[in-house]
């Protein structure tokens, strides 16, 4: 049952709360009548850590910010809504920076309704069988990981999954263009506002592509392009687990503290390289360092892309320099992606690179009853 903490001092609004809450399948775990001292109400949020905290904002006298400040501190996990007898545009601004999830005024009771509604469901969704987070990381720069995801995550969506494609490449992220998908908000806001992740806030983020996916793009300024914490990542990772089946993260190149920060918290990675020396190079070396971090191997997809129908390197040398099995090989017509783009979409499920990711998503995702055999130019090797 949701557990629920009050702190109200205001009698009118002590009433409507309760009048509200009354009538609802939740837990009044604490209620405190007065702020002034709010001292044991923080240690027993400590210990109780509620699903709802509502305190009157409105009624505190010490800057109300270091308030909210002191309750994220004690139960950053727990829902924060904030009252107010009157609309005042600047308490509401402090109250949301210091963390403030909710914001209600006189009548509040249709507000508390809908957050306790949107918490039960998160609740309910959280109960039920986790999703998974699949990851593409280019081994350099021009690899095409970008393309991959983007595909891999719209052929995923017509096998009825809910998909997320999320650009994590805060720096060179181009998952909005090739999706022809737009927004005002990107994924740093959701690493900035982590305390407020609920389906109501992340709807505001995401775009809905024609494809089915929702996707939600890089920063487009520059000052935005801060790294987030691993704190973050992880949160908003753990969101993406709660709320979508699948979700196809492209975390652009290379590793560093934030990259590996997006693949741990991910259920595997794609690790996208071309079959020339420099690329397997780059390949190996990120290989190596996460087996040396104790990544699991078997968490890790080789993803070869760009496959000519010769090449020098073999695959099993490939997987010797390596130290993985190849996962996949994808052969592109040449012509047929620059064409699809250039028109503004995607590539067809019915060409011959489309079907090679469609059979990629199904691999991932363990829906292979329809694949056949798909042509590897090293010989007979199927990519299932």
């Amino acid at each position: 049952m949701m557990t629920v903490s009050l702190a109200i001092e205001d009698k009118n609004l002590l009433d409507e709360v309760r009048s509200c809450l009354d009538r609802e399948a939740v837990q009044v775990d604490q209620e405190q009548r007065q702020v002034s001292d709010l001292s044991g109400f923080l240690e027993h949020l400590r210990h109780s850590q509620p699903g709802i905290i509502i305190i009157d904002a409105g009624s505190v006298k010490s800057p109300v910010e270091r308030l909210i400040e002191s309750i994220r501190a004690v139960a950053p996990g727990s829902f924060l809504v904030a009252l107010n007898t009157k609309v005042d545009a600047q308490h509401l601004l402090e109250c949301f920076h210091a963390g403030v999830n909710e914001y209600l005024v006189p009548p509040v009771g249709d507000g508390i309704r809908k957050v306790l509604g949107q918490r039960i469901e998160t609740a309910r969704r959280s109960e039920r069988r986790r999703g998974r987070v699949v990851t593409f990381l280019s081994a350099k720069g021009g690899c095409g990981a970008t393309t991959v995801a983007c595909h891999t995550a719209a052929a995923m969506a017509t096998l009825n999954h809910k998909v997320l494609l999320g650009d994590f490449d805060i720096v060179n992220g181009m998952v909005g263009f090739l999706m022809h998908a737009e927004s005002p908000y990107s994924i740093v806001d959701a690493f900035r506002n982590t305390h407020r992740l609920d389906d109501s806030y992340w709807s505001g983020l995401v775009a809905k592509c024609p494809s089915g996916v929702d996707a939600i793009m890089a920063p487009a300024s520059v000052e935005a392009r801060r790294s987030p914490s691993p704190k973050e990542v992880q949160a908003v990772l753990e969101y993406a687990h709660q709320a979508y089946e699948w979700s196809v993260i492209d975390a652009g190149r290379g590793l560093s503290p934030y990259t590996l920060a997006v693949i741990e918290g991910s259920d595997e990675l794609c690790l996208v390289a071309e079959p020339q020396l420099q690329s397997l190079r780059q390949a190996r070396g990120i290989v190596q360092t996460l087996l040396d971090s104790g990544y699991a191997a078997g968490r890790i997809h080789l993803v070869l892309n760009r496959v000519a129908r010769w090449t020098d390197i073999a695959p099993a040398e490939i997987e010797k320099i390596l130290r993985i099995p190849m996962y996949a090989a994808l052969k592109e017509r040449d012509g047929d992606l620059q064409d699809a783009l250039s028109q503004g979409t995607l590539l067809p499920a019915g060409s011959e690179l489309g079907k090679q990711f469609h059979q990629l998503a199904g691999k991932l995702t363990g829906q292979r009853a329809e694949q056949k055999r798909a042509f590897w130019p090293f010989g007979k090797v199927a990519i299932a």
